[in-house]
């Protein structure tokens, strides 16, 4: 799916909802309005007439095989309400009514701004942002993953991962060659210490309120894994970040700021866990060069997952090369220690 659904149909299916959640006479205050951001799914927030509930964000999957992503996210909002973690509490998930018809999952709006929105309007308290988003990453790898409410995949992240990535035929040589050097080096990572994961950790999943407390969103893609994993992943989510700003005063912004708060995010990082280096560097060469071959998916048609083809496409274009610069800089011998 292209196109958003109808608001009104949305709003029909609402009510609904809400009719069979809580009983009847619990009307829509606001009708579902589109909020802007969501690369996967389409995001609407409105508002019930239950003096209980804050306003409301509904996530809508953008097709009936994305189920289980609703039940997925649900479950693990429901593990992070239960440690206290900033994240949104989950009110349902489910498949929303004719003429919708699509999964969704309900949750609690979390007030405030992103933290990429707090950095482009007050650059100078970057420093101090950067600080509660690495403590926030840390924490969470520091929760007791025993509780973990998911089925977890046997073996290693690594074995998994590479697996999916190889998969999907590539005729672009370099990456090729990428693909087997971390196949190569996979031993550097080897043997986790699973930890809880969120694996999309950015300043536009970070949301900030006036009192600079922070919370996090978007939680469908989350697991256990290797904490390094899910720190590169967000260091090379800061690399791309640029290319894919939504404004020019966003693009300039990060542009600007990436190198010293990549260097300060590390470190701010490092004072709540240990950094273990060879695992970190492999890693950042991982994600940026599974960034790379996703985006060469999209590109090609062969991407296997229904999402938001158009948003996710546009930025492919942006991404693929952005990446395989990063992986070569990363991994500057590649090409010539896999053969």
């Amino acid at each position: 799916m292209t196109d958003g659904p109808d608001l009104a149909h949305v709003a029909s299916a609402l009510q609904e909802w809400a009719n069979e959640r809580f009983g009847d006479g619990t009307d829509l205050v606001t009708d579902p309005s589109a909020v802007s951001g969501g690369l996967d799914t389409f995001i609407f927030r409105f508002r019930l007439s239950r003096g209980d509930l804050r306003p409301l964000i509904l996530r809508l999957y953008p097709s009936t095989t994305r189920a289980p992503s609703a039940e997925r996210e649900v479950a693990i909002l429901r593990f992070l309400d239960g440690t206290g973690y900033p994240a949104p509490r989950p009110v349902d998930a489910g498949t929303l009514g004719p003429p919708v018809g699509l999964p969704f999952v309900i949750m609690e709006e979390v007030p405030g701004k992103t933290a990429l929105e707090r950095l482009s309007a007050r650059p100078h308290r970057a420093s101090r942002l950067v600080e509660s988003m690495a403590a926030a990453q840390a924490s969470l790898h520091a929760l007791d993953p025993t509780a973990w409410p998911l089925p977890i995949p046997p073996g290693d992240e690594i074995g998994r991962r590479l697996d999916k990535v190889e998969s999907t035929a590539t005729d672009d040589p370099a990456l090729v060659d990428a693909l087997h050097w971390l196949q190569h080096h996979r031993g550097d990572v080897e043997g986790e210490d699973p930890a809880v994961c969120h694996y999309d950790f950015h300043p536009l999943n970070t949301i900030v309120d006036d009192d600079g407390r922070l919370a996090v969103i978007d939680w469908e893609g989350a697991g256990l894994g290797d904490r390094h994993s899910d720190l590169a992943r967000s260091m090379v989510l800061y690399e791309w970040s640029p290319v894919v700003a939504k404004s020019k005063v966003e693009r300039i912004v990060l542009r600007v700021a990436k190198p010293p708060l990549l260097k300060r995010y590390r470190a701010a990082y490092a004072r709540h866990l240990p950094i273990d280096e060879r695992r970190l560097q492999y890693w950042l060469a991982f994600h940026a060069a599974e960034s790379w071959w996703e985006a060469t998916t999209l590109l090609a048609g062969t991407f296997t997952r229904d999402t938001r083809l158009d948003e996710r496409t546009r930025a492919a274009t942006l991404v693929a090369p952005a990446m395989a610069g990063l992986f070569a800089r990363l991994v500057p011998d590649a090409g010539r220690t896999t053969h």
